[in-house]
């Protein structure tokens, strides 16, 4: 899918959200982790072993990352002065990188999360530090979810539903689409696995997961393929004219 990718983008010119695809592309090979058949004919292999967590966790931080600035980029798109983008960004990278660095903390400390941490054995001084990371994790990814539910129902709020419709290209309606259907999935099979599952359930679970990210990732991709119509500023004239016809459908049925 990158090699493809690379390959579209050769010959056009690179827009913001087909750059954030390309970097997730590639962050996205070591979800997939390339070296682990070789890990399991070595018998296992710490360092690669860290190395693939470590990818997963700058992978999901990229993630978030992206979802935060497209969604803002959205909420900011009807204001009529909007705030210079650093002040939009480095909150977003402030959370996002408080999330990746207590993340490899935790993993270089203490391991997974779901099978080495037990919060209500802590003691000792050790274990009140393992419980603070815990408490520290919770609280970004929490605040990540927050900050990204507000974002998304600025938009609605400032449009409604019906001007959402019309007024948003394609590619961002997708993102929205897409991305809601991922997120649900994603704390279905958590709150399944939290319900139901048993200590190295992580491992039945995964495939299903990585399955799900690459089919995710691949869609969003196809969204933001490069020359693909979903562009906003690529549209080009024909696209201000079918813009157009649709508001004034939207007006005749109003009138109506």
């Amino acid at each position: 899918m990158l090699a493809l990718y690379l390959a579209a983008m050769a010959g056009a010119r690179a827009e913001p959200g087909q750059l954030w695809m390309l970097a997730l592309l590639v962050l996205l090979l070591g979800v997939n982790d390339p070296l682990y058949i070789a890990r399991v004919v070595m018998g296992g292999n710490a360092p690669m072993y860290a190395a693939s967590v470590l990818a997963q966790i700058l992978f999901s931080g990229g993630l978030f990352l992206f979802w935060l600035v497209y969604a803002d980029s959205m909420a900011e798109a009807e204001a009529a002065t909007p705030p210079p983008g650093c002040l939009r960004l480095f909150p977003k990278l402030a959370l996002v990188g408080t999330y990746v660095g207590v993340s490899a903390a935790m993993f270089l400390l203490h391991g997974r999360v779901p099978d080495r941490i037990n919060v209500t054995d802590a003691e000792g001084l050790g274990d009140s530090v393992q419980r603070y990371l815990v408490y520290a994790l919770s609280a970004s990814v929490v605040a990540v979810g927050v900050w990204l539910s507000v974002l998304i129902a600025r938009v609605i709020r400032n449009l409604g539903w019906k001007k959402v419709e019309y007024i948003y290209t394609e590619r961002e309606k997708s993102f929205v689409g897409i991305t809601m259907v991922f997120v649900i999935l994603w704390l279905s099979g958590h709150v399944y696995r939290a319900v139901h599952g048993r200590r190295g359930s992580w491992m039945q679970l995964q495939m299903p997961f990585l399955t799900l990210t690459n089919s995710y990732l691949g869609m969003l991709a196809h969204a933001f393929w490069p020359g693909a119509r979903g562009d906003g500023a690529g549209a080009g004239q024909e696209g201000d004219d079918d813009e157009s016809a649709k508001q004034q459908g939207l007006l005749e049925e109003d009138a109506i």
